[in-house]
């Protein structure tokens, strides 16, 4: 029996022997497949860009991710200035400032990790790309885990620590590159996962020719709005990436910039549209002896497929550098506040007045209705004295004069009809007013005043989230200025960074601020923000620049390709020549847009002055009809008078 069980014992033992050779052997392939991805990735992508590049281990211990870093280093050859990083982080910040990144991670989590926890910043002169493995990853995979969907909650702060991310996934017989697109064909919006080519194991090539993707992006039709502010003065002249002047009849406006000249140039190859919107100001700021009279802009539409919001500068700030590089070097803290609270229906009827108009209005009826009132509890003979025998409801009469109901009966008295019409006019111009304004605002959707200053925050009661840097800032200037009011500054990692104000921003009433110093404004494009202010630092003066952070989409894409098409046109001189020259464009254009204002008393200056010219032209007629009334009365005295005489 023993003897029996041998052979089978053989067969098992050789199976298996020969089932793992075949697994080293397709683990082998793998590996080649894979370095053989990589190198031909790095040649394509870095190489010919003179891009510096490095592999970074983290956080792993797979012998398949060893395997293939040790392929890799028998592959390099010496023409080539690879740099093996095994960097094994657990708590500390990864700043990779010059080179471009091969990561490699255990898991899908890992890299959802890696991408809170590590923010690389933009070099200079080299833009980051970062080139993601995972084993035992699929596309299919992949796209199931609806990686795009957590890129765009992670773009509300900046479209990802890094500035290019790909996806390297192992498959069966193929090898696939896919990356991350911000501009979909199902929407301009919202981000899709996008296989750009497959490597098949077998042939070792590539199904399509690989090529630098990031100069054929296709936007898909997708409509970008440039919101240019238009300079307050002759001593404040917005950035040198666009704005807009405005003609004698305010219809058409001048465009001005380098960035309607790079847009138009590459929207036909990047298959997007463009559009100009000039943005009023309406607001004021503070005045500063370099830049004038600021004020802020207010954009009314910022959900039309994507919106471009430039910065201000003192013109003694152009410079050719900030022109290539879009960073202001003059922010130190960035602010942004949750969306302000929407007013109710019931709030919206009491908002075309302000409050001093409101109390007015409420006083001339109270002494009207009480004037009246006396006057009733006076005997018959004043009363017919005053109004005449035929008004029998006074109280009424006024009622129905404010909602413009049309009276019946008039006062038989002449002063009383004097008083009359003053108060139809009154009613008339109030009543005008009203309904156009509250027409207005029900047909929009108007915001709360959002706080403009730190003593805002504090008064009510915000909550400021800060990294661990901008914390830092923060204190120092605290120290600085003890006698500014200050809000409650909270300490927070990246992960409840984003999630606080994603989960708070839903509540119309959540009070939360967060808040960048210029290290993350070094990632994320100036270009997105609206405006920039430069404040004295030797006043210990923190810039606080406010935004709506629903107001702009960070799509980084836009602003790569301009920074990249720029940065090839510095070193020929071109840019200096637009800069010099700068690109003119005149467009037509619609009345401003501007939010629905509330009126004050100032507004109804005019109106007043209407108000009080009838008041005299009606009591020069009141006295003008007394006295021919006296001098008819007279004649017609004498007149008897000789009559009588005669007889």
């Amino acid at each position: 029996m023993k003897l029996k069980l041998i052979p089978i014992l053989i067969n098992i033992l050789l199976s298996i022997q020969s089932i793992s050779s075949k697994i080293n052997l397709e683990m082998e392939s793998d590996v080649l497949s894979i370095s053989s991805v990589l190198l031909d990735i790095a040649d394509e992508f870095l190489l010919k860009e003179k891009i510096t590049f490095d592999f970074t281990i983290l956080r792993t211990t797979s012998p398949f991710i060893m395997d293939i870093i040790s392929n890799l280093l028998f592959k390099i050859d010496n023409k080539y200035s690879y740099k093996l990083k095994n960097m094994k982080i657990y708590t500390k910040d990864l700043f990779i400032r010059k080179y471009s990144t091969f990561m490699f991670f255990d898991s899908l989590e890992e890299f959802k990790y890696i991408e809170h926890q590590y923010q690389v910043y933009r070099h200079q002169n080299n833009a980051i790309k970062y080139f993601a493995f995972i084993p035992n990853l699929t596309f299919k995979e992949l796209k199931s885990s609806r990686i795009y969907d957590y890129y765009n909650r992670l773009s509300l702060l900046s479209s990802s620590v890094f500035q290019y991310t790909y996806f390297i996934t192992n498959e069966l017989n193929t090898v696939t590159l896919s990356t991350v697109e911000w501009f979909s064909p199902y929407g301009c919006n919202r981000a899709h996962l996008n296989k750009l080519n497959t490597f098949d194991k077998k042939s070792q090539k590539w199904k399509l020719k690989l090529e630098n993707y990031e100069k054929f992006l296709n936007y898909h039709n997708c409509e970008l709005v440039m919101m240019l502010p238009i300079p307050l003065s002759e001593g404040t002249i917005y950035h040198v990436s666009g704005y807009a002047l405005p003609n004698k009849n305010l219809t058409t406006f001048e465009v001005h910039g380098i960035s309607p000249v790079i847009f138009e140039i590459t929207s036909k190859k990047h298959n997007y549209s463009t559009d100009y919107q000039p943005v009023s100001m309406n607001e004021k700021w503070f005045d500063d002896p370099n830049l004038g009279e600021v004020r802020i802009l207010h954009i009314n539409n910022a959900y039309k497929d994507i919106h471009v919001y430039f910065q201000s500068c003192p013109i003694s700030s152009l410079k050719v550098n900030q022109a290539a590089s879009n960073v202001m070097s003059n922010f130190n803290v960035l602010i942004f506040v949750t969306p302000a609270k929407m007013f109710t229906p019931y709030e919206k009827f009491f908002l075309p007045f302000d409050m001093l108009t409101w109390i007015l209005i409420f006083f001339t009826f109270f002494v009207t209705f009480i004037s009246i009132f006396i006057i009733n509890h006076l005997s018959k003979s004043i009363q017919n004295l005053i109004y005449g025998q035929n008004i029998e409801t006074p109280i009424w009469n006024v009622i129905s004069i404010f909602f413009g109901i049309s009276q019946t009966k008039l006062p038989s008295k002449n002063f009383s009809r004097f008083i009359l019409i003053l108060f139809i006019y009154f009613c008339l111009i109030f009543r005008t007013c009203f309904q156009s304004k509250f027409f207005e605002f029900m047909t929009s959707e108007p915001r709360q005043s959002p706080p403009k200053t730190f003593n805002d925050l504090a008064e009510r009661n915000y909550t400021m989230h800060a990294l661990r840097a901008t914390l830092g800032t923060l204190n120092m200037y605290k120290k600085m200025d003890e006698t500014k009011l200050w809000p409650r500054i909270v300490k927070s990692n990246p992960i409840d960074y984003l999630d606080a104000y994603l989960n708070q921003s839903q509540n119309s009433s959540a009070k939360l601020a967060l808040v960048v110093d210029e290290y993350f404004l070094n990632h994320v494009d100036l270009n997105l923000k609206t405006v920039s202010y430069k404040w004295n630092r030797l006043e210990y003066s923190v810039p606080y620049t406010f935004y709506d952070v629903f107001t702009f989409k960070s799509y980084a894409f836009y602003f790569r390709m301009l920074n990249n098409v720029i940065n090839r046109l510095v070193p020929s001189g071109i840019i200096n020549h637009l800069i010099e020259n700068f690109y003119t464009k005149k467009i037509k254009i619609k009345k401003i847009e501007e939010e629905p204002k509330v009126l004050s008393l100032d507004d109804l200056t005019f109106g007043f002055n209407i108000y009080i010219a009838s008041c005299l032209t009606s009591f020069l007629g009141f006295l003008a009809e007394k006295v021919f009334i006296l001098r008819s009365k007279k004649i017609k005295r004498k007149t008897s008078f000789k009559n009588s005489f005669k007889k």
